[in-house]
């Protein structure tokens, strides 16, 4: 016997509203959306937002200094070259220290040079004692020639005697000098201060004027650089010079680092050498850590003491074509608009940017390749950064990764 079916659950109608209240209650709840979750819910039928990597433009300081290569000199360099021949007796110094203007640095054996000095000594001796002769003499003459006791012809030789004897003693005066000198000469002393090399001869050796220089002393402080500049160089370095407080004298060491001291313009050539283009300068820098050694070369850089701060733009954001460079720029909305620049100097991290851009605005970072004029974006901050974006579009990175999304678990889908 079938089963009789239960009866059929009836549902009251729920009753339309009018067309109008339903209008009303639609843009209530749109209204009452954020303007983010607003701008990023695609419309019915409308694709999802590209995500781009975007920042805003920071100010910085441009600083670009003009690099030149230069090699270091020493200012004052001197050979010690013995001024007499004899035998090396004492090696007074020791090499690669540091000596002082008129310290003993070699000696020669100085037996030959005394026993000169005495015989210059004896013959001043005998030249004092033959003019004194000669003086009595013509004081003798002269009384009897008074008395017409001798002749003319006798008084002038007297007279010339005397004059002859007093110039042999000027002679022997000056052959005593010489002596002295020569003695002196065996002492080979350092001229200026500075750091003294190897010693090229020994103890024992004999040298001469002609054996070349014994050692060599460099003075390293102050120390200088010397480099060349073009035509249109020197013009620019010309306005460093005038106006040195405005302008920073860098050294970039061989070794990438910087030197910690400032230089001081020594000297600026005053022509233009015609066979190169150039003129040579020099800057003098204190070398105190002696840090700076003459044959050393070095990358010089003059650049502003207090430089412009001008918009800097990442690398990556800029794009180039047939028309120049260019960047799109995002909008309140999230909406992206190609905006060509000109740039200047290329600093570290980007472009130095003189016009098409002001501080504060967003520029796409990465993905602006697929972009065109117009097209509506999701901004994606970089990694580790939480600057102000435009509202519309903006997105920050999730933690897992850059531009990934993650489920709860921190699985990807």
């Amino acid at each position: 016997m079938p089963q009789p079916r239960p009866p059929a659950r009836r549902f009251a109608a729920a009753p339309a509203l009018p067309l109008p209240a339903a209008l009303a209650l639609a843009c209530a709840l749109f209204l009452g959306l954020p303007p983010t979750a607003r701008a990023q819910s695609p419309q019915p039928g409308e694709a999802p937002r590209p995500a781009v990597i975007a920042a805003p433009v920071a100010e910085e300081p441009v600083r670009a200094p003009q690099s030149f290569i230069g090699r270091v000199e020493a200012v004052r360099v001197l050979d010690l070259v013995p001024q007499v021949q004899g035998v090396i007796e004492e090696v007074a110094f020791t090499e690669g220290a540091a000596v002082e203007a008129g310290q003993l640095m070699l000696r020669l054996d100085p037996a030959q040079y005394e026993a000169q000095l005495a015989q210059a000594e004896a013959q001043r001796a005998r030249a004092e004692a033959a003019r004194q002769e000669a003086v009595r003499s013509l004081a003798r003459q002269r009384e009897l020639a008074r008395g017409n006791i001798v002749s003319r012809a006798t008084l002038d030789e007297s007279e010339a005697n005397a004059t002859a004897a007093a110039a042999e003693l000027r002679a022997a005066e000056a052959a005593v000098r010489m002596a002295e000198l020569n003695l002196a000469y065996t002492r080979v002393e350092a001229g200026i201060a500075g750091r003294v090399g190897r010693a090229l001869f020994t103890r024992g050796a004999l040298v001469g004027p002609q054996s070349g220089p014994l050692a060599r002393i460099v003075q390293l402080d102050p120390i200088r650089v010397v480099f060349s500049l073009t035509e249109s160089e020197w013009i620019g370095f010309r306005q460093a010079q005038t106006d040195s407080a405005a302008w920073r004298l860098t050294l970039r060491l061989p070794n990438g680092r910087d030197y910690p001291l400032e230089g001081r313009p020594d000297f600026v050539g005053s022509e233009v050498n015609p066979g190169t283009g150039t003129v040579p300068v020099r800057i003098a820098f204190d070398n105190p850590d002696t840090l700076l050694l003459p044959g050393q070369f070095v990358t010089l850089q003059v650049a502003e003491r207090d430089p412009p701060r001008l918009p800097m733009v990442p690398f990556s954001a800029v794009q180039q074509d047939r028309e120049g460079r260019s960047v799109f720029v995002l909008d309140g909305e999230g909406v992206v608009a190609r905006r060509r620049i000109a740039v200047g100097p290329r600093l570290a991290r980007g472009w130095a940017v003189t016009e098409g851009l002001a501080p504060g605005e967003t520029v796409v970072l990465q993905g602006g390749q697929r972009l065109r004029d117009g097209m509506a974006v999701r901004a994606v901050a970089p990694e580790g950064a939480r600057e102000d974006m435009p509202e519309g579009g903006r997105e920050d990175m999730p933690q897992g990764g850059r531009g990934d999304r993650q489920d709860g678990a921190g699985r990807r889908p």
